[in-house]
This record gives structure tokens, sequence and C-alpha cells, in this order.
């Protein structure tokens, strides 16, 4: 720790030990200004990079759920919703219906046609996969559509993206 003119130890703005200047420390190197800047930068570097880790851990659990209306069904398992002025494709959480081209696959589409298209749905977004859509529970009128789906006999669960507590749940209850 250094010394101000008074004689009163200082101490450095993070709370640690600063090398004297003009005294020789630990490794027998003296203390001069660029030691102690050194130090500083050093102890600033490593709380830059505990609160980028912090951040970057707790972003996924910062994600907040959305509203929007539904501009367009994609497939049975996929939409588009209008939210904040610009429509972003969202992905059904833990389902598989079948492709449009497949059988059932328009029947799949026009279900969720029924469900979601031009109105106003809850989406509660989970994660985001490869393609940079938004995987998320849709809720519309207390009705969660994934779930929905199934009970229809529309879609299954889809077991290896989904945790399985989630579609036991969902397989009892056809």
């Amino acid at each position: 720790m250094g010394r101000d003119l008074i004689g009163v130890k200082k101490k450095s703005r993070s709370g640690g030990a600063l090398p004297e200047r003009g005294r020789k420390n630990r490794q027998g190197q003296g203390g001069t200004a660029a030691d102690h800047r050194i130090a500083e930068m050093g102890i600033r570097l490593r709380r830059f990079q505990w609160l980028l880790a912090l951040a970057l851990f707790l972003l996924p659990a910062t994600a907040t759920a959305l509203s929007g209306k539904v501009v367009r069904v994609i497939d049975g398992d996929s939409i588009t919703v209008l939210h904040d002025g610009r429509g972003e494709q969202i992905r059904l959480w833990g389902i598989d219906c079948p492709e449009k081209r497949q059988d059932f696959g328009t029947k799949a589409q026009h279900i969720t046609s029924i469900l979601v298209f031009a109105k106003v749905v809850e989406v509660g977004p989970v994660t985001t996969d490869r393609y940079g859509r938004t995987v998320a529970f849709v809720n519309v009128g207390g009705t969660v559509v994934n779930e929905r789906l199934i009970w229809q006999g529309l879609a299954r669960a889809f077991t290896w993206y989904c945790d399985r507590s989630v579609w036991e749940g969902w397989d009892a209850k056809l």
C-alpha cells in the first residue's frame, strides 16, 4: 500500500494492496507508477471478466414472454408473430408436426391456423434454434397450443429436445 503526503496508507480503488513507489515488492522489484497502473488494470480486468461471465450466464434467464398477433402459419409447428413492428418466427417447443408434404401435414397446418391465426398470442421463449427462430410455448386464450396439437393427434412429443417431465404429462392426457 502506498502512503499519501500526510503518511496515511492508501488503498487502490478496488480495495487491493498496490506496490509502494520506490520500495521493493515481494519479487524484489521496485514499485513504480507503471507497476501501480498495471496492478490496477489487472484487478479491473478480472472484475470485468467476472461481470461478463455473470451476464452471459443470466442472459437466457432474462428471456421474457412476448405477445403479438399471428400473421402467418408456416406449418403445424411454426408460426410468425408480429412483435414490435416486425415478424418473428416462432417454433413450437417440444412438439413435431408432419411437414406440409407428409400425411396430415396440411391438416396440422389447418388446425394450427384455426387455433392462432389473426389472434393475439402469448409467447414464452425457451431457446433459439439453429435457424435463428425463437423456440417457445404459445398460449392463446388459456390454451397451450403445443399441448393442444398433441391432444388432437397432429403432433408428437419431440423427445430429443423436450424435457421428459413435460412430454410425459402430454402423453398421459391422451
